[in-house]
């Protein structure tokens, strides 16, 4: 299944824009694959091209991404209302919102999901009880619960851990493994740095695409510096030829 779409920080936008400056040959598609690989989000081209087109920001949390205003806002204080006059009398399940919602307009199931997110409306079972009651956090922070959004301090850990183990990664790559790369594109015949990405990565590999678009750039160099060119496991369907150049 693929990703959900969803929206990049400003900071990760800033991010992509350098990663973009570096790599300015990188297509499109590399670079939507490297958003999904380092923040494990899924975005189209068209918002790619406009991130690409602005300048990087400074303004504002970095760490958050850019809100925008509630679709059916008048729902949106109606329910907040009617959860504030019940919590902790009665127990309100997502049934229970959607209905009071679909009272002012016609929403959806995910919009009652956003809904909760947005006040940091947490669902809980009180104790002695197999009720669930709504118990509603107003504050900017963030509540500590399964519908709560993932604090900043814990996406930085989780990058901090993608990028040391790229790191490790590319300290032990040696010659042979990226013969094997080149092996492997020469046989598919017109595999772009993308799918070699995914396929090396399902090994163990943490590359970005833009490496192997470098070793198909320098393949005659790589290739020549050992006699004996070894196929990747699962290939042998096509003879290697160093001609094939891959589609970009």
């Amino acid at each position: 299944m693929s990703a959900s779409r969803t929206h990049l920080t400003i900071a990760e936008k800033n991010e992509l824009r350098r990663f973009h400056a570096a790599q300015s040959d990188a297509a499109p598609a590399e670079l939507l694959e490297w958003v999904r690989l380092k923040f494990g989000k899924s975005i189209g081209r068209s918002t790619l091209g406009n991130i690409l087109r602005e300048p990087v920001e400074t303004d504002g949390d970095p760490d958050k991404a850019k809100k925008r205003p509630p679709l059916h806002p008048e729902v949106d204080v109606a329910l907040l209302a009617y959860v504030d006059t019940n919590k902790g009398t009665a127990a309100i399940t997502d049934d229970m919102l959607l209905a009071q919602a679909k009272l002012t307009a016609n929403v959806s199931p995910s919009w009652i999901q956003r809904f909760k997110k947005r006040h940091g409306l947490v669902l809980r079972k009180p104790q002695g009880s197999d009720a669930t009651v709504a118990e509603a956090a107003t504050t900017d922070s963030a509540a500590s619960a399964v519908d709560a959004p993932q604090s900043p301090r814990g996406e930085e850990s989780g990058n901090e851990s993608v990028l040391s183990a790229s790191a490790s990664k590319r300290q032990s790559i040696d010659i042979q493994k990226k013969q094997e790369v080149i092996t492997w594109i020469a046989n598919e015949g017109g595999g772009v740095a993308s799918r070699a990405a995914a396929h090396f990565q399902a090994l163990g590999w943490t590359l970005d695409p833009g490496m192997f678009r470098r070793w198909w750039r320098q393949k005659d160099e790589i290739m020549a510096q050992d006699a004996t060119k070894k196929r990747v496991k699962g290939g042998g369907r096509k003879r290697l030829s160093l001609d094939v150049v891959p589609e970009t």
